[in-house]
């Protein structure tokens, strides 16, 4: 086969990944191409600002992992921007305008609108103060897509491997190949910072891909060793061991209950959700199901039990919110007060997620792992949204509001079967394949074949150097503009 690769993602492990797939494919005896970016791109999710230090740390980096594997990859250098391509709009009316712009026949402002609203950590990103960035965005998502469907055609690309699938920078080249009718596969960190995640002919957010997985693994494994490793992954969990991603609950104090926490009440404690990954990704239901969204089931759930003064709800805010001033943040922190049956713990709160979940009757969540966490310690799990674990019956899932409410009031609802827990967690630990040439320091660096991927020691100081010079510039910058 031919393989090709546009590797516009440098940090580690993303890179290393790449690296390890290149070296894979090469073994197996086929050809494996690159699309490189050497600072084309206008932005790009590793360098919005497309800072040259960063430029060129990127490409430093690169050019090592090309060494390390032999020179052995075809590199394919990406053409300039050139002139803006014709048909995108002078601005967008609002964010979901942006969500459905095709260009040629490929849906590139989906994947413009979730890189945005990533970095602005901004699910409703107001595209007229945002003007510019989202020019920029589109004609990045636009250039992937041309430069990479352009490649395959000249190599005569069979199969293509991308990195998550959902920014500027990756989906454009899935769009390719649909177009072209090439098979691709995605990439992202495994269960373990040992491990990496191949996913063929989909990306990591297919819940249905997701469900097949947990499915084989749980079917090929021993049932002693599926019960022990999926217990693992939440014992691990609540005892804040970082595996594939940084802790949530590091910060907060082991068994700390918000200071008004009544015992004696039906306490119902509700887990809300990040929106910013699950607003812009292709395919995938909405976040919420049969509400509006996640304040409005709150809210209806709030007034509707307001009848009943032995019901107290907790919304526990994710911690991953703190210090966020965006649409979410606002309308959550809006309901502080609002209800007397109500108890918002903001983000930074240093209330323990777990005693919390741990002294309630049941937990309402919108996708978090918290419910199938709560599945695993014996509490009743209400799923209003979708996640991973949606085929694995370890949360109720209830068809409208008034199930919603039957499930919230009833005393002494038991928890659904445990084992499809279980099966979630073997997999999340165990998902993906381990590096073979990849040795993980921790979950952003490590070595590929016993050498740092990274620039030669002279271009280091030259970026280091590049680097104090632009904070020092901006620091000048912002002291003026604050005059």
């Amino acid at each position: 086969m031919k393989v090709l690769f546009p590797p516009t993602y440098f940090p580690s492990p993303h890179l290393e990944t790449d690296l390890e797939l290149m070296a894979d494919y090469l073994e197996q005896g086929h050809e494996v191409y690159a699309v490189q970016c050497r600072g084309e791109l206008p932005t790009c999710f590793a360098n919005w600002e497309h800072r040259p230090a960063v430029c060129l740390e990127c490409r430093g980096r690169f050019d090592m992992g090309m060494e390390i594997l032999g020179e052995r990859v075809t590199i394919l250098p990406m053409s300039p921007v050139g002139d803006t391509p014709e048909g995108i709009p002078a601005q967008f009316s609002d964010i979901d305008a942006l969500k459905s712009f095709t260009w040629k026949g490929a849906p590139v402002g989906l994947s413009a609108a979730s890189s945005l609203i990533t970095k602005h950590k901004e699910h409703r990103l107001d595209t007229i103060a945002h003007q510019k960035e989202v020019q920029k965005e589109v004609l990045a998502a636009i250039h992937v897509f041309r430069t990479f469907k352009n490649a395959a055609e000249t190599i005569d690309a069979d199969h293509a491997v991308i990195f998550n699938g959902r920014f500027s920078t990756s989906l454009p080249a899935i769009f390719a190949c649909e177009q072209l009718g090439i098979t691709y596969s995605t990439h992202e960190r495994g269960g373990t910072k040992d491990r990496y995640w191949h996913i063929q002919g989909t990306v990591p957010h297919d819940l249905e891909n997701a469900a097949q997985e947990i499915d084989a693994k749980w079917k090929s494994t021993p049932e002693s060793d599926a019960m022990r490793r999926g217990s693992q992954f939440f014992t691990d969990r609540r005892a804040r061991v970082e595996h594939s991603w940084y802790s949530f609950t590091k910060q907060q104090q082991l068994e700390r209950l918000p200071p008004c926490f009544d015992p004696a009440k039906h306490n119902i404690s509700i887990f809300n959700t990040s929106l910013e990954e699950m607003e812009a990704l292709r395919g995938r239901p909405a976040p919420v199901r049969m509400y509006r969204d996640e304040i409005d089931a709150v809210t209806r759930m709030v007034e509707t039990t307001m009848d009943d003064p032995s019901i107290h709800s907790y919304l526990r805010i994710h911690p991953h919110l703190a210090g966020r001033d965006s649409t979410q943040t606002r309308r959550l922190r809006e309901l502080h007060g609002r209800y007397c049956n109500l108890t918002v713990v903001d983000p930074d709160s240093p209330v323990d997620s777990y005693a919390l979940m741990e002294r309630s009757a049941a937990v309402v969540t919108f996708g978090s792992t918290m419910g199938a966490e709560a599945c695993y310690w014996g509490k009743p799990s209400i799923l209003l949204g979708h996640a991973l674990y949606d085929h694995e019956d370890c949360a109720y899932r209830p068809v409208d509001h008034d199930e919603t409410i039957g499930l919230i009031r009833q005393r002494g609802l038991p928890p659904r079967p445990r084992n499809g827990a279980l099966r979630y967690g073997l997999w999340d630990l165990e998902r993906g394949t381990p590096f073979r040439r990849f040795q993980a320091n921790s979950l952003g660096d490590g070595t590929f074949e016993g050498k740092r991927v990274r620039p030669r020691q002279p271009l280091r100081l030259l970026i280091f150097f590049m680097k104090v010079l632009e904070h020092a510039s901006m620091r000048l910058n912002l002291r003026w503009w604050n005059k």
